[in-house]
C-alpha cells in the first residue's frame, strides 16, 4: 500500500474517530437542530382528559420517548447537525381516536432555519421556525 493510500485511511481513521468522540461527549461543532411541539388544542371541558395528547419521536438511531402534553404544555428535543443531510425525525400523535405520523424534521444540504416549531390543533398541524409566536402554517390534517 503507498503512502498516498496510508495517508487516506489515516485521514478517514480520524475522522470517524473525533465523530465519535464528539458525539458523546455531546458536542456539536456544526450547531444544533431543535424540535418544538405545543399542545395548541383548547382547555378541557369537564374534566374529561380529552386535551391530552400523546406524542411519540424517533429518528432512525435515536427514541425520544413518548410524552403526554395537557393543553398548553410542549416539549422539545435537540440534536447535533451533520455534515451530510442524513437526518430525520417523525413523531405519532394520539388525541382521543385520532392517530397521524408525521415527518416534523428532514435535514437537507443547506438548512438555514434551526428551529423547527410544531402546534398540533384540533383541525391539524402546523409548523413555524418562531417559537415566541404563531405564524405557523399548516402543514397536516388529521385525517
Amino acid at each position: 500500500m503507498g503512502h498516498e493510500h496510508q495517508s487516506i485511511l489515516l485521514l478517514l481513521f480520524l475522522l470517524v474517530s473525533s465523530r465519535i468522540v464528539v458525539l458523546e461527549a455531546g458536542l456539536c461543532p456544526l450547531g444544533r437542530f431543535n424540535v418544538t411541539i405545543f399542545n395548541n388544542l383548547p382547555p378541557e371541558i369537564g374534566g374529561s382528559g380529552d386535551n391530552i395528547v400523546v406524542t411519540w419521536c424517533k429518528s432512525g438511531d435515536r427514541d425520544i420517548g413518548d410524552r403526554y402534553l395537557d393543553s398548553g404544555d410542549y416539549f422539545s428535543f435537540d440534536f447535533c447537525k451533520h455534515v451530510f443531510p442524513n437526518i430525520v425525525y417523525f413523531c405519532h400523535f394520539y388525541w382521543g381516536k385520532k392517530d397521524k405520523a408525521i415527518e416534523v424534521f428532514r435535514q437537507k444540504f443547506i438548512t438555514y432555519d434551526h428551529q423547527f416549531v410544531w402546534r398540533v390543533k384540533t383541525d391539524g398541524f402546523y409548523m413555524s421556525h418562531n417559537p415566541l409566536w404563531d405564524d405557523s402554517e399548516k402543514k397536516f390534517g388529521w385525517d
